[in-house]
């Protein structure tokens, strides 16, 4: 099949690499020349708009971009990825808001497509290796269209049911947890270091313990794996989340702290820069 994707970043690019490995046909959009490059060498179809992605796409669109000012540049005008829908289904792999993807949904409808909210929960090498976790909210006929690609992609599949926007909600959700979790392992490595325990051994003691999780276990990857632009990128899905939580009177002082100490904690003691 020829699948479009609008937006060829890293996980774009990974997407990429899985579907053209499978066999698959893939035709792309990427505004970064050096981003679009490296996505050719793979063998996809660069196309001049995301209008041209979705007018080449079989059936399904996939949308991996930063944040919801991109995807409204994606998605919008003459030129825009909702301008050749028609008869296809958009598939928001993006992490953006409920809200924002809902009325996309509405906008993809009414230009006669269908809209599979999909947000991810792995990184690059998950989606080459077609391993990534995936959380999807979205009607039955739309579902039914992506489940092929999502089978290529995806290792596991959480659906969260046929509202679109859940999964957005859901991803939220992982990223308070994920930052929680990262700034509380920073402390409690920089306290093991300050009281003379090895944090290698420290660290391993927390895995067998009931204060283990995936960051605990993953902690020596995620060390030199997380960079600035990651940590942006989770900051940006906490400001979304603590937002949300504004608007609904919901309490949320964990997660605003996670939020300020995320940067200083990573950044300035990691090196994440």
């Amino acid at each position: 099949m020829t699948v479009g994707v609008i937006g060829l970043g890293e996980m774009g690019h990974g997407v990429a690499d899985r579907l053209c490995g499978r066999g698959h046909r893939v035709i792309g959009y990427e505004p970064s020349e050096a981003r679009a490059a490296a996505a050719a060498e793979l063998g996809v179809k660069l196309a001049d708009s995301p209008r041209e992605v979705a007018e080449g796409a079989d059936a399904v669109v996939i949308l991996l971009v930063g944040t919801a000012g991109h995807a409204e540049e994606a998605c919008s005008g003459p030129d825009g990825g909702l301008a050749g829908i028609a008869g296809k289904t958009l598939v928001v792999m993006s992490s953006l808001n409920p809200h924002f993807v809902r009325e996309l949904d509405d906008r993809a409808r009414n230009a006669g497509g269908r809209l599979v909210d999909a947000t991810l929960a792995s990184g690059r090498t998950a989606a080459r290796d077609g391993t990534m976790v995936v959380m999807t909210a979205g009607p039955a006929d739309a579902m039914a269209t992506a489940q092929p690609v999502l089978d290529e992609l995806a290792g596991q599949v959480q659906h969260l049911g046929d509202r679109v926007g859940d999964a957005q909600t859901a991803k939220l959700l992982t990223q308070v947890m994920m930052c929680v979790n990262m700034t509380g392992m920073v402390e409690a490595m920089r306290l093991a270091a300050h009281l003379g325990v090895d944090p290698a051994a420290a660290a391993r003691a927390i895995c067998a313990s009931p204060g283990g999780s995936f960051v605990t276990e993953n902690w020596a990857f995620l060390r030199d794996y997380m960079k600035s632009q990651h940590v942006e990128n989770n900051r940006k899905d906490l400001r979304a989340a603590i937002r949300l939580a504004v608007a609904g009177d919901v309490a949320v002082p964990v997660s605003t702290a996670a939020l300020y100490a995320l940067r200083s904690h990573w950044l300035d003691e990691l090196g994440g820069v």
